[in-house]
């Protein structure tokens, strides 16, 4: 938990939302943009573009629980390798009076 409270851009499903959100309406724009390319109806491009969204916006989040959870573990792993050593209580008191 001590990831969340120094960066909240990692708090759970953080990029999970991201993703989702970035690849649904990405997948409505480009189904409009298509659909008034094939001079397509109005309601069959809006409908066609809500059912990519929706998919896509799925997709996203099923991707971004992945890559957060790849994210989670290879900050794990990093701070197994690299312990942050604890300040002797000496040089904190010495810190403390220089202050």
């Amino acid at each position: 938990m001590g990831d969340v409270q120094s960066n909240p851009s990692l708090s759970t499903g953080a990029i999970s939302r991201v993703y989702a959100g970035v690849s649904g309406l990405s997948a409505f724009v480009i189904a409009i943009v298509a659909g008034l390319y094939a001079h397509n109806s109005a309601a069959h491009t809006l409908t066609t573009a809500l059912f990519c969204m929706i998919a896509c916006y799925l997709l996203g989040t099923l991707l971004g629980a992945i890559s957060e959870h790849a994210v989670r573990a290879h900050l794990a792993a990093f701070r197994d390798k690299h312990p942050v050593p604890e300040a002797a209580p000496a040089i904190v008191a010495d810190q403390a009076r220089a202050a």
